[in-house]
């Protein structure tokens, strides 16, 4: 038991991101499956763990009968389960507020388990009909098997058998599909008051211009002050977790698909879960799109010793925001050529509200490129109105094209605040006006 290690489905179930789970089991098959996402859970084993955790410390693991290293926590006999709620009155509360205030799913359970039917009689004696549905995920489930889940008003989801999988990888290929739907759907559904992010949201996750940062709580403010401004200068849209607003409980989902979408992803591993991400992250993806950032005292695991790093010393700000500017220029640069095709591709498939919005980013960034913008994140950065206004004073854009300009991006706002369709003729019109705007701008030597 020690020494056992997590198979795929508890990997692929750990992916998922779900920020409450509820085990009955005394390993530490989830604990170690949890490591290898790069976001540690935190095991919850008795009641005074409860208290004084954050969102932030990490998936909650509810190991409702104990475990291993804590033998007096253990739950086993029948006189273990019939003392459970006078022994741990204020656990038993935890869990069952849980069911009034999230959709409990079991996995991996029977009524031919004892661990199911004290569950299941723990709900209905504490809350009776308040709690939610329950469902239970089985795999070729018989007829009385789901009735006798029924019968106690539980909700079946039953999985044909696939011929020639193990139990094991039908289970991992389940979890994988509802992880890449959820965090697509996520995302199709989410908020920002950012409404470069917002319309960044409804492109392709390719077309994507986003820099994510994956950052200690702590240090956001510092990022969005001293970073942020270099990032919009190179003409990305920086973005940490807490600009996008999803529903409660999808704090870590939203993280992974906020990452997985952006063009550059930016880790702070001054902390231990920010080094698990990132060894996660280089596994994951282009490792020249990953830029690390330590402090001047953190080690360097050796898996992460191929990755561009940078030494954050709040000190000498100046010569970071320098070093940033340097790595994430060259990198702009290299990137501008497949941004220039971007809104002719996505118009070759057939999606003119993707390929109005990429255009329009196109044009701000090009236009952020020459006239530059204000070096705080506390000064309101422009629309894109307002550059077209900056440009065409600046002769830079000849004054005939404003109207038309100014049409597309009254037309990518409809899209991206009300969910207007785009004709496509409407499109290909602005796309070509705003792609010859762009190739007619003076170098950006020239203009500054």
């Amino acid at each position: 038991m020690y020494d056992a290690r997590p198979g795929k489905a508890h990997v692929a179930f750990a992916e998922l991101g779900f920020e409450k789970v509820l085990t009955t089991n005394f390993d530490f098959l989830l604990e170690r499956a949890y490591e290898t996402t790069g976001r540690p859970c935190v095991p919850l084993i008795g009641e005074s763990q409860l208290a004084g955790l954050s969102p932030s410390h990490g998936p909650k693991l509810y190991k409702l009968h104990g475990d291993i290293h804590h033998p007096g926590n253990l739950v086993m006999t029948e006189e273990d389960y019939d003392l459970f709620l006078s022994r741990w009155p204020l656990l038993a509360t935890a869990i069952t507020s849980l069911f009034i205030s999230h959709t409990p799913v079991l996995i991996g359970y029977s009524f031919d388990d004892p661990d199911t039917r004290q569950l299941m009689a723990l709900i209905k004696e504490r809350l009776g009909g308040l709690s939610r549905q329950v469902w239970s995920l089985q795999i070729a489930a018989s007829p009385q098997e789901v009735a006798r889940f029924e019968r106690r008003g539980v909700k079946v989801i039953n999985l044909a058998r696939r011929p020639g999988l193990s139990y094991d990888e039908q289970l991992r290929r389940f979890f994988s599909e509802l992880g890449d739907y959820w965090r697509r759907e996520l995302l199709d559904g989410s908020q920002s008051t950012d409404e470069r992010v917002k319309a960044d949201l409804l492109v392709p996750a390719e077309s994507s211009v986003t820099c994510y940062f994956e950052v200690p709580l702590d240090s956001v403010a510092w990022y969005k002050e001293a970073v942020f401004p270099v990032v919009e200068e190179a003409g990305f849209a920086p973005v940490v977790a807490s600009d996008v607003q999803t529903p409660p409980g999808t704090n870590f989902t939203k993280g992974d698909a906020l990452a997985q979408r952006a063009t550059i992803l930016v880790v702070d591993i001054s902390s231990e879960a920010g080094m698990q991400y990132a060894a996660l992250a280089a596994l994951k993806r282009d490792v020249r799109n990953v830029l690390l950032v330590r402090g001047t005292a953190d080690p360097v695991p050796n898996i992460l010793s191929g990755l561009t790093m940078l030494v954050r010393n709040d000190k000498n700000a100046d010569a970071f925001q320098q070093a940033f500017r340097d790595w994430i220029f060259e990198f702009r640069d290299k990137a501008l050529e497949s941004r220039r095709s971007e809104a002719e591709r996505l118009l070759e498939q057939d999606d003119p509200e993707g390929a109005l919005i990429s255009a329009v980013a196109l044009l701000e960034a090009e236009l952020n490129r020459r006239l530059g913008q204000p070096k705080s994140s506390l000064i309101p950065r422009p629309n894109p109105t307002a550059w077209i206004t900056s440009a065409v004073e600046a002769k830079l854009v000849e004054g005939r094209k404003y109207g038309e300009l100014a049409n597309a991006v009254k037309a990518r706002n409809e899209a991206v605040h009300r969910k207007v369709s785009v004709h496509k003729s409407d499109a290909v019109r602005y796309v070509k006006t705003i792609l010859e705007v762009v190739g007619q701008l003076p170098p950006e030597e020239a203009a500054r």
